[in-house]
């Protein structure tokens, strides 16, 4: 009985505060929620953790090409490198929650919508796509081409 109750509280304490993380994405399958995405006869895909990968490589792409755009654009304007004027116009991809929507086009090629959102009020997000009409840059979408290897467009909400 001791020992049990060692082991116990060994297990306890070894878990102590360790939490399993909490993905920052959500897959959401093609369907009757999402007909606005792609068109209506495009079949769902999988993801599978390569893909995620390569979302996520693209992703960051993206947001450096963005930031880099953003950067310029603020120079334009006369604001200072490194404000918080300047930072106020740049995504922090670390704060962004994603919703991924996969699909096989009718080239073959796995398309994927990706939706990034800061703010959620709950965890909704995790079912179905979010899309608001406001909200700057705490929200933005773009489509890739995993099959491809690139994305096709960056929209943020706002601009």
């Amino acid at each position: 009985m001791k020992n049990l109750l060692a082991f116990l509280l060994l297990i306890s304490f070894a878990s102590y505060g360790q939490k399993k993380p909490m993905r920052n994405y959500a897959i959401i399958p093609f369907g009757a929620n999402t007909p606005y995405i792609f068109p209506d006869d495009s079949k769902n895909a999988k993801l599978s953790p390569a893909d995620i990968a390569e979302i996520e490589k693209l992703l960051k792409t993206s947001i450096t090409d963005y930031n880099k755009h953003q950067k310029e654009e603020a120079q334009k304007k006369g604001i200072a490198k490194g404000s918080p004027e300047e930072n106020d116009l740049l995504i922090e991809l670390k704060n962004y929650k994603r919703q991924f929507v996969a699909i096989i086009n009718d080239k073959k090629e796995k398309e994927v919508w990706v939706n990034c959102l800061c703010e959620t009020d709950d965890d909704e997000w995790r079912t179905k796509p979010i899309t608001l009409d406001g909200g700057g840059k705490c929200y933005f979408y773009l489509k890739m081409n995993l099959t491809l290897h690139r994305y096709s467009f960056l929209a943020v909400n706002g601009q």
